[in-house]
C-alpha cells in the first residue's frame, strides 16, 4: 500500500489511453502529483513493460509529477508540446474550493495536492475529462446535474468542465473504453471504406 494511500481507479485506465494514442503517433505524458507518482509510475511502468515487447517501435511513456499548489498551466503545455489534455478520476475543486472524494471526505486532508486542473481553466489547449462520481475534473459542465443526481453532489461536485466529458460507472471502465473507441476507430480508417454490398 502507498503512503498516503491513493486512487486505484484512473491510472489503468490512463495507461491504456496512453498506449492507444501513443501507438496513432501522438506524443504522451502521463501528468500526476508527487503523492500519485508512485502508483500511477508503476502502472505505466508495467504498461510500457509489456507493450515493449509486442510493440517495440511506440515511444515509452513518461510520467511527470508535480508539487503540491498552483502549476503554471502555459509553461507546462509550452514546455510539453501539449495539444490536448484528457483527466481520468481526477478530482477537482468544488464550489468552497476543496476537493472531495465521493463520500465527502475532504483530499487535502490526507495528500497533497497539484492544481493539475489548471491545464482545463486556462483554455489553451483541447480537453476532456473521465469520471464515475460528479467529484472529478470536466464534471463542471454538468454542475446542476451532478448537484440534483448524485449523493452530496452540493458538496463534492467539481466546477471545472471540459471540452468533452465521458461519464461512466467506473473511471477506468471510461478509460478503456475511449481507448477501444480510439483503435476501432483507426482500424476501420486503415481500412478504407466498407466495399458495396451486392
Amino acid at each position: 500500500m502507498t503512503n498516503p494511500p491513493t486512487e486505484s481507479d484512473g491510472p489503468p485506465g490512463a495507461a491504456a489511453l496512453a498506449r492507444i494514442l501513443s501507438s496513432l503517433g501522438k506524443r504522451v505524458f502521463v501528468l500526476t502529483d508527487d503523492d500519485n507518482f508512485g502508483v500511477v509510475s508503476a502502472t505505466i511502468k508495467s504498461s510500457n513493460e509489456v507493450y515493449a515487447i509486442q510493440q517495440p517501435e511506440i515511444d515509452m511513456i513518461k510520467v511527470v509529477s508535480f508539487p503540491p499548489g498552483a502549476i503554471d498551466a502555459s509553461k507546462v503545455i509550452q514546455e510539453h508540446g501539449l495539444d490536448y489534455v484528457i483527466a481520468i478520476e481526477r478530482c477537482g475543486p468544488a464550489e468552497d474550493g476543496h476537493y472531495y472524494t465521493m463520500r465527502g471526505r475532504d483530499l487535502e486532508l490526507t495528500q497533497k495536492i497539484s492544481k493539475l486542473e489548471m491545464l482545463f481553466s486556462c483554455r489553451l489547449v483541447g480537453t476532456a475529462g473521465i469520471g464515475d462520481g460528479g467529484n472529478e475534473v470536466g464534471m463542471g459542465g454538468r454542475l446542476d446535474e451532478v448537484k440534483r443526481g448524485i449523493p452530496l453532489g452540493d458538496k463534492i461536485a467539481c466546477t471545472v468542465a471540459a471540452d468533452r466529458l465521458l461519464a461512466a460507472g467506473v473511471s477506468n471502465w471510461g478509460g478503456w473504453a475511449l481507448a477501444l473507441a480510439l483503435s476501432l476507430l483507426a482500424m476501420s480508417t486503415e481500412a478504407g471504406p466498407a466495399p458495396d454490398a451486392p
